[in-house]
């Protein structure tokens, strides 16, 4: 059997032939300049046991896309109530921002500049309401503490319940679709 979603990569600092499997069923194989793709090929072949084993296993966690296909009207409404919501949230908790934004990334859920400026993927539209929230007061508090510490995710703690059960719902049952084809 071959697979549809495979992308090998050539690297000078590896030493061996890797295999990633990322969720659902995307390959990375990762190639030593050393070897040539035909023998990274074969290596691919004789791993394919393990290979549909990480697949189902990630299959198994049940992650769900989070994908949109907003109109304009909608994505305007969502940014219009959530920059409501996230000054509400600012004031009552004391944590000020410089300003906002809404975009769509690959690989976060939100950011917070240096100079506190909250990015929020709009992809952010399509969570529960209380990972929205989670999402929300995590780069609300980064305004006040620039990094991961433990200082960090006590004070979320405080402002959430369980934040850590919060981070490992977002990352065990949500992804953001790497390859997308509409501008939300």
């Amino acid at each position: 059997m071959t697979f549809k979603n495979i992308l090998y990569t050539s690297s000078k600092r590896a030493k061996h032939v890797s295999i990633q499997v990322s969720y659902p069923d995307f390959i990375k194989v990762i190639v030593p300049n050393t070897v040539s793709v035909n023998e990274a090929k074969i290596f691919v072949k004789r791993k394919q046991s393990w290979i549909f084993k990480q697949i189902d296993k990630n299959l198994s966690k049940i992650k769900r896309s989070v994908d949109l296909n907003l109109s304009d009207n909608e994505l305007l409404l969502y940014k219009t109530n959530a920059i409501k919501h996230i000054n509400k949230l600012s004031i009552k908790h004391s944590l000020s921002f410089q300003s906002i934004a809404f975009k769509k990334m690959t690989t976060r859920w939100g950011s917070c500049s240096f100079y506190n400026r909250i990015t929020i993927n709009t992809l952010v539209s399509g969570l529960p309401v209380y990972l929205q929230d989670y999402i929300y007061l995590h780069e609300l508090l980064h305004t006040r503490i620039k990094n991961h510490s433990t200082t960090f995710w006590s004070e979320l703690n405080n402002l959430v319940g369980s934040a850590r059960s919060l981070d490992n719902e977002l990352k065990n049952r949500y992804y953001i679709p790497r390859f997308r084809n509409n501008n939300n």
